[in-house]
C-alpha cells in the first residue's frame, strides 16, 4: 500500500486481505500467566519472577505501573515501567531490560501520564468505557505524538520502553540470587539499596 501510494496510484479505497485481519500465520493467541508478586491476607506484596536463559523471557517482579513521558514540545519521550511500592524519583532513569548500558534520563519538570488505570475491582466495573469514536481519536492523536523516525516504514527507530532504575536493580538481584550468586556479588546502586532494601529483605524472610 505504501509503495503504491508513493507511486501516485489512483486508488480511492483499500481492501486489506484476510492475512492481516485474521493473523494468518498464528490464528490462535498463545498466552501464559506468569506470577509477578504474592502476598498473604493483609500483608505486603512480595515480588517474584521467572528466570530464563533468554533475557527477554525473564519476567519483571512486583506490582507495576507505567509512566509515559513527554518532551517540551509534547512529543512522546518514552514509557517507563516502575514498581508501585517504590515510586520513581522526580529525576528518574530508565534502563533498557535487554541492554543495561542503554539508559534514558527524565528530568523533574518533564510531563508524564500514568497509563495503567483500574477497570475492574472485586468483579465490578469501576471505569466508564469510552465510545468507539473516542478510542479512535485517542489512537490517532497518540500516533501523531510519536517521533517521525519511529513512524516511518523504512528502518524505523524503536520507541523507548524500559524499567525504572531501582526496579531494574531489584530484578537483577533476584535473578542472580535464583542462579546461586552470592548476594555480596550483586552490588546494586546506593539509590537502589535505599529504595529496594526493605523489599529484598521481605523476599529473604519469605524464604
Amino acid at each position: 500500500i505504501v509503495s503504491l501510494k508513493e507511486q501516485g496510484a489512483r486508488i480511492d479505497a483499500w481492501g486489506v486481505g484476510t492475512k492481516l485481519v485474521t493473523g494468518w500465520d498464528q490464528p490462535a493467541l498463545g498466552g501464559v500467566y506468569k506470577l509477578a508478586a504474592l502476598r498473604k491476607p493483609g500483608g505486603d506484596w512480595i515480588p517474584r519472577l521467572k528466570i530464563s536463559e533468554q533475557t527477554t523471557k525473564v519476567t519483571v517482579p512486583g506490582v507495576q505501573g507505567v509512566r509515559r513521558y513527554r518532551r517540551a514540545d509534547g512529543s512522546l519521550a518514552g514509557d517507563m515501567i516502575y514498581d508501585t511500592a517504590c515510586m520513581p524519583p522526580k529525576e528518574a532513569t530508565m534502563v533498557d531490560p535487554a541492554d543495561s548500558t542503554r539508559r534514558k534520563a527524565f528530568s523533574a519538570d518533564q510531563e508524564y501520564e500514568e497509563l495503567l488505570v483500574g477497570v475492574m475491582r472485586a468483579g465490578k466495573c469501576v471505569r466508564k468505557m469510552p465510545e468507539l469514536s473516542a478510542i479512535r481519536e485517542r489512537v490517532l492523536s497518540g500516533l501523531a505524538e510519536l517521533d517521525p523516525s519511529t513512524r516511518r516504514f523504512l528502518n524505523p527507530h524503536t520507541y523507548p520502553v524500559g524499567l525504572e532504575r531501582s526496579l531494574h536493580d531489584l530484578r537483577r538481584v533476584l535473578v542472580l540470587r535464583l542462579r546461586g550468586v552470592a548476594l555480596a556479588e550483586t552490588a546494586p546502586s546506593a539509590e537502589a539499596v535505599a529504595k529496594i532494601g526493605a523489599t529484598i529483605g521481605k523476599v529473604f524472610e519469605e524464604d
